[in-house]
């Protein structure tokens, strides 16, 4: 399993982000098998290309 961080402070300023602001909605993700990749009973979700192009480097 690939392990790495992703900033996505910016992302949450986008409305469909917001309530993911507080850290209990943020935990709330699930993973969608079809989609391949995070969601959140509010619609938001991160597309897998997108989460890729933002991976922090492991320190």
């Amino acid at each position: 399993m690939l392990k790495r961080d992703s900033c996505l402070s910016n992302l949450l300023k986008r409305p469909i982000f917001e309530p993911l602001q507080e850290l209990d909605q943020f935990k709330a993700f699930t993973v969608d098998p079809e989609l391949g990749t995070v969601v959140w009973s509010n619609g938001a979700d991160l597309a897998p290309e997108f989460l890729k192009a933002h991976l922090e480097p492991n320190h």
